[in-house]
């Protein structure tokens, strides 16, 4: 029987009742579905050995799309076929790092479940989950064929290639440039990617649909996902944060995250625009970063196109229409390393 997301997992953050009521609805439904398909494939012998489990785990922040709802159940239908689906997990929440860290904890206790179930039967305990695959609430327009692809990668950090919601639409990732530093968006070298199929090594990846190596997350521990700082004008915050991750105490590493962005706002309403140069990453960003200091690299392949849906989705043509420019990023400075937190 798959592990699935039950109303018993921590909803997080601000938890919506009536959204956790239909999602507890629809995995009951999903749950009977995969038991009779892995029943019927192992009757026949479609099941092969494969040593990959995935874990498929949607962020769903405050809402979770239409689109992303359907790509989910579909994939997790074909992974179970395929017998390579671990457990589907959920979990509700605005801060971000916390959702994601929360899903975590959810894959390695309901592995541990599993663990001693099996040894109280006495009998052999199912593989334990290998591959996490993190999907936001607003990506659409992914099939499961996209992660097996990414999945057949056999890299640490895998991610598929979506774009932001807002003009010039660039894609959510970081690129690497020749001397190992961050650096933003080239249009034509995208392009060239796209056309390419390229599976590229980056910078930093988006955390939209992001395969990640379990041996990556076990090396973060507790918090994988945290927001680092990337300027040291809030030195005494940013102490504080740091001290609340290694605490594993999320509601004081919430609290003086929203002290930073106070002190971060009021800095940026003083000084000059010259000056304003001090913003943080984001929680998937900075994945990418404490990992590659782990020694696992980050990629994206473009062949997975998926969607990231705002009004409308937006996708790989409204990117390649877009003017080549974003003025809004003017002035802006992206650091190689940020100190660990």
């Amino acid at each position: 029987m798959s592990r699935l997301w039950t109303p018993g997992s921590r909803p997080g953050g601000n938890g919506n009742d009536a959204l956790v009521a239909r999602l507890a609805a629809e995995n009951d439904a999903l749950e009977k579905k995969i038991a009779l398909i892995e029943s019927e494939a192992r009757r026949v012998g479609w099941l092969r050995e494969d040593q990959r489990r995935v874990a498929v785990c949607v962020c769903a922040w405050e809402q979770i799309e239409e689109a992303t709802e359907s790509a989910t159940f579909d994939t997790a239908i074909t992974l179970a076929r395929a017998g390579i689906l671990a457990g589907r997990f959920r979990v509700t929440g605005a801060y971000q790092p916390q959702v994601r860290c929360d899903l975590w904890r959810d894959v390695r206790a309901a592995d541990e479940r599993e663990r001693q179930k099996a040894e109280e039967e006495g009998r052999k305990p199912p593989l334990p989950t290998s591959h996490v695959l993190f999907i936001d609430g607003d990506m659409g327009h992914f099939t499961a064929q996209n992660v097996i692809r990414m999945l057949d990668h056999g890299l640490p950090i895998v991610s598929g290639c979506y774009y932001r919601r807002i003009p010039p639409y660039n894609p959510v990732h970081v690129n690497m440039g020749e001397d190992g530093k961050a650096r933003l968006p080239c249009k034509a070298d995208e392009l060239e990617a796209w056309r390419a199929k390229a599976v590229r090594e980056v910078w930093g990846v988006g955390g939209g649909l992001l395969l990640a190596e379990r041996k990556v997350l076990d090396a973060l521990g507790d918090w994988p996902f945290r927001f680092l700082p990337m300027e040291w004008h809030l030195a005494d915050a940013i102490e504080d944060y740091a001290k609340a991750l290694d605490a594993q105490d999320g509601e004081a590493a919430k609290a003086a995250y929203l002290l930073m962005l106070e002190r971060l706002d009021k800095y940026r309403h003083d000084q000059t625009p010259e000056m304003c140069r001090g913003f943080f990453t984001g929680e998937d960003i900075a994945f990418s970063v404490m990992s590659r200091r782990l020694g696992f690299k980050s990629y994206v392949d473009w062949v997975v196109q998926t969607s990231h849906i705002s009004v409308k989705p937006i996708t790989i043509a409204d990117y390649i229409e877009a003017p080549s420019e974003d003025r809004s990023l003017e002035g802006a400075e992206v650091v190689e390393e940020p100190a660990a937190a």
